[in-house]
């Protein structure tokens, strides 16, 4: 009886997340339909194609929570003068909910960033996989042309991995040798130091054979 009870909780819950994220879809089309309305009407011309175009965002963003879908939303409208595309707004749905950089900031990022790169203060650990996945000489010795759709392929299969729930680490720091190391380094000598090391060593040689 405790078992179905629970099963009947999970399929009314399971119930109302759907019909949220439902509802989520239906605002975000609607504020684009408002804000690039002839791009929109261009774009889904009949209800069919609308109602298709629903299905098919909801499928793809069914890991997003409502607020992540509307504040990508949102985004987009403010940055874009152009209705986006699905990749689009997923893009901009992991830079909401992930607290990812666009994928050209990333780009940009991987390029310019200092060395050791481990010891460079990446804006997301995603950034620096994605350009080691791409690969450090190609990055910066190719044209942008090249490089950018290579790194934005894989810092969209990533990010896709990390909504998934793929952990994603930055390699350990590069340190410089510590105090206690320092400590127990030879001290070098000044050249008069070295000088009376030696001229001591040779009185104690002398001292040494002297004795019968």
């Amino acid at each position: 009886m405790g078992d179905q009870i629970q099963t009947t909780s999970e399929a009314a819950a399971d119930k109302a997340e759907k019909a949220e994220k439902i509802d989520a879809i239906n605002q975000v089309f609607s504020l684009f339909r408002i804000n690039y309305h002839n791009q929109f009407y261009a774009a889904y011309n009949d209800t069919d194609t609308l109602n298709q175009a629903k299905r098919l965002w909801l499928q793809s963003l069914a890991t997003f929570q409502q607020q992540t879908l509307l504040m990508a939303a949102r985004d987009i409208i403010e940055q874009s003068e152009y209705l986006p595309t699905l990749h689009r707004f997923l893009a901009a749905c992991d830079r909401v909910e992930l607290k990812l950089p666009a994928a050209r900031e990333a780009y940009l990022e991987a390029c310019n960033a200092s060395t050791p790169l481990a010891n460079h203060a990446w804006s997301h650990p995603l950034v620096y996989h994605a350009a080691k996945a791409t690969g450090w000489n190609f990055l910066r010795s190719e044209t942008e042309k090249k490089t950018l759709p290579v790194f934005s392929e894989n810092f969209a299969r990533l990010a896709k991995q990390l909504r998934e729930g793929q952990r994603f680490e930055m390699p350990a720091l590069i340190q410089d040798a510590s105090p206690a190391d320092e400590a127990h380094k030879p001290k070098k000598l000044s050249a008069e130091e070295g000088h009376d090391k030696v001229r001591q060593l040779k009185a104690s040689l002398a001292l040494e054979e002297a004795e019968p």
